[in-house]
């Protein structure tokens, strides 16, 4: 995967990568609109120079706190040029709990536990 953003602001860690139709996204730490704001910029472009569509996947391993303002933001993948598929991994149960929370807003296509249905979509 090619690293192609990585972002330090407020405690929180943005790490993006993209191989072929996947763009993958490694928040760590506390997650702020300002990374947000980042991932979505980065996000509309990766789109639009994918107009057979794509796949943004999103690893919440390393997330220690997401901040309650993003889910503002999350509608706004909904809008994404040729987007594929919304895809969550998320080991921990808390966050698939706060996942559930939020589907109101923007519910993802697939929503991955182990790191071995992960990796089936890094390859």
């Amino acid at each position: 995967m090619k690293l192609i953003l990585d972002i330090s602001k407020q405690g929180g860690r943005l790490e993006i990568y993209s191989k072929g139709n996947t763009l993958y996204l490694r928040p760590s730490g506390i997650i702020n609109p300002i990374l947000i704001k980042e991932d979505l910029k980065a996000a509309m472009i990766f789109g639009l120079m994918n107009p057979k569509g794509w796949d943004y996947i999103v690893d919440t391993e390393n997330v220690l706190f997401p901040n309650p303002v993003n889910l503002f933001y999350l509608k706004e993948i909904k809008k994404l040029p040729n987007l594929n598929q919304y895809i969550i991994y998320a080991p921990n149960p808390a966050v698939r709990f706060l996942q559930k929370m939020t589907n109101f807003i923007m519910k993802p296509d697939k929503v991955l536990v182990y790191q071995e249905e992960l990796n089936k979509y890094l390859v």
